[in-house]
């Protein structure tokens, strides 16, 4: 089997939607070599030709077209199984809003929101204040 890195598959397809290795680079905010590096990295782990340049561009190849298809899909189960894998983690995580009066804020919740960012630190708390 192919040593195919998953990553230089998005590349892939913007380059294919573009229509070029340059318009590919701007919307990832790369270098246009480094985006040639990554689909002639991913040729050579196929061991086909996916991409045709020609005097407007870039379009696919018929092995091209395959593999856009297929990367769709990889994409998609390869976020199902993140999700899904990330249900086992006893980790909260998500954001808590808490409305309180000022009195309260400056002190009661400083050391409860201290131990609660230790406790939890992927979890993100929003105070909101208001009078009471």
């Amino acid at each position: 089997m192919a040593n195919l890195n998953l990553d230089h598959l998005a590349p892939f397809r913007l380059v294919i939607s573009r229509g070029s290795f340059s318009g590919a680079a701007e919307a990832l905010g790369l270098s246009q070599p480094a985006v040639s590096l990554q689909i002639r990295q991913l040729k050579q782990a196929l061991q086909v030709r996916l991409i045709e340049r020609t005097s407007r561009g870039v379009r696919p190849t018929s092995a091209g077209l395959t593999l856009v298809e297929h990367s769709l899909k990889i994409d998609a189960v390869v976020s199902t199984a993140v999700e899904s894998v990330s249900l086992h983690s006893d980790e909260i995580t998500g954001t808590v809003t808490v409305g309180t009066g000022a009195t309260a804020c400056i002190h009661l919740l400083p050391p409860l929101l201290q131990q609660l960012r230790q406790a939890h630190p992927l979890l993100k708390v929003d105070v909101r204040t208001g009078n009471t």
